[in-house]
C-alpha cells in the first residue's frame, strides 16, 4: 500500500515538474546568465541586425547602378562613372 502511495506521489511531482517546464517564460533563459553571457547576446543581436541589413542594402545599391546603366544612351565612360558615383553617395 505504501509503495502505491509513493508511486502516486512521484508521478504527481513529475507531472508538476513537467508542467512548470512547459509553462516557463523567456526569462528562464536569462535567469542563469552572467554578465559575459549578456554581452555575448547583445553582440549577437547587433550582428544579426547588421547581417539582416546587408542584403537589402546591397540590392538598393545594385538597383541604382543598374538603373544608371539603363538610362545611359551613350557610351561615355566618364559620364557613366560620374553618375554611378553620384548614385552611391
Amino acid at each position: 500500500m505504501d509503495e502505491m502511495k509513493e508511486k502516486k506521489n512521484r508521478s504527481s511531482s513529475l507531472s508538476t515538474a513537467s508542467a512548470s517546464l512547459t509553462s516557463s517564460s523567456i526569462w528562464s533563459i536569462f535567469m542563469h546568465a552572467d554578465i559575459m553571457d549578456m554581452w555575448l547576446m547583445a553582440f549577437g543581436f547587433i550582428g544579426a541586425v547588421g547581417d539582416g541589413f546587408g542584403i537589402p542594402l546591397m540590392l538598393i545599391i545594385t538597383s541604382k547602378i543598374m538603373n544608371n546603366l539603363g538610362n545611359t544612351g551613350s557610351i561615355d565612360t566618364s559620364l557613366f562613372t560620374h553618375n554611378v558615383n553620384k548614385r552611391i553617395e
